[in-house]
């Protein structure tokens, strides 16, 4: 099924032949800590239309060590997931392609093998971007895929490497941060091999507060704020949480995750969990996710949280459009 999301944008200047129905095709790929995207979209008259998605669990960061240098796994993963967005792209004829890479890549900037690589298989330069430019896109697509508004609105991503918290005021953001926190690494550091313990999730829990309580966002927001999260840990938590049946209507709260925590602590280890809303993948990275979310929803005084389709692949693609 194709999914329109709507910009506030001039019509594009031309169009150019690129899709089946010869419409320009742009595309936008997310190269993250944990995983790879691809969006590929029509534009006519202002609007894009979502023709194609690939998503690969590549896992990059991990193993990540204090040279900057990936694991060999990871690199054979992620290379070969460009591969094959490389192939995608060539048989789609996408007139622009936008690429970013976030927490994982900052992390080994001064150390271009890895990048240079990439770049190659790709056959499309990668934009590094910091997290603060991170934050800025990934609030730019949220709100415009979503009906206007001028609420407080507070974004949260967390991703493999980093999460991003955004405040803003209908369209516009008025503080975009981001911090070094993300599944993999909260995982990695405290949940060992996949091991599972109340002492675990205790530490990494006080890890992500401690990280949380020196945010602007902190302070700025409150109850009843518009909360929205984005991408892969929150998405999935839902979604588990429905598949449990914890939620049953409504959006995510603080007492569905906590009592998610309580059923990931019947078990000893990720290799145990076993839903069908959780992929093996992300399963091994769950824990340190739920650990950055439950802290992020007590530290912010979010009482509900929405969950959009839309991240920084989408902001990536509005903000060509609205050039």
């Amino acid at each position: 099924m194709r999914t329109v999301l709507h910009a506030l944008t001039r019509q594009a200047h031309s169009a150019k032949t690129g899709g089946p129905n010869g419409l320009e095709l742009i595309a936008a790929l997310d190269l993250g800590s944990n995983s790879f995207h691809l969006i590929i979209a029509e534009l006519e008259g202002g609007k894009l239309t979502v023709v194609e998605r690939l998503r690969e669990n590549v896992r990059l960061s991990e193993g990540l060590n204090s040279q900057g240098e990936f694991a060999a796994a990871a690199t054979q993963r992620s290379l070969a997931c460009l591969q094959q967005f490389a192939d995608k792209l060539k048989s789609t004829n996408a007139t622009i392609v936008r690429v970013a890479g976030t927490s994982a890549l900052r992390r080994v900037r001064d150390n271009g093998e890895f990048l240079a690589q990439a770049e190659q298989t790709l056959g499309h330069s990668i934009d590094v971007i910091s997290g603060t430019e991170e934050a800025r896109l990934i609030y730019g697509g949220v709100v415009q895929d979503m009906p206007g508004s001028d609420a407080l609105r507070l974004v949260v991503d967390i991703g493999g490497g980093s999460t991003e918290i955004i405040l803003g005021k209908g369209r516009n953001p008025l503080s975009l941060e981001s911090i070094n926190l993300g599944s993999v690494i909260l995982t990695e550091s405290h949940f060992i091999d996949g091991r599972i313990s109340e002492a675990a999730f205790h530490h990494a829990r006080a890890d992500a507060r401690a990280m949380l309580g020196t945010l602007e966002a902190v302070s700025l927001s409150g109850p009843g704020v518009d909360a929205i999260g984005a991408s892969g840990t929150i998405r999935a938590t839902d979604a588990a949480a429905r598949e449990l049946g914890i939620i049953t209507s409504g959006d995510l709260t603080l007492a569905s995750v906590e009592a998610l925590i309580a059923y990931v602590l019947e078990f000893k280890s990720t290799a145990e969990l076993s839903l069908t809303t959780l992929s093996e993948r992300r399963s091994q990275i769950w824990p340190g996710g739920l650990a950055i979310l439950v802290e992020t929803m007590s530290e912010l005084q979010i009482d509900r949280l929405r969950i959009s389709d839309a991240a920084l692949r989408e902001g990536l693609l509005f903000e060509y459009v609205n050039q």
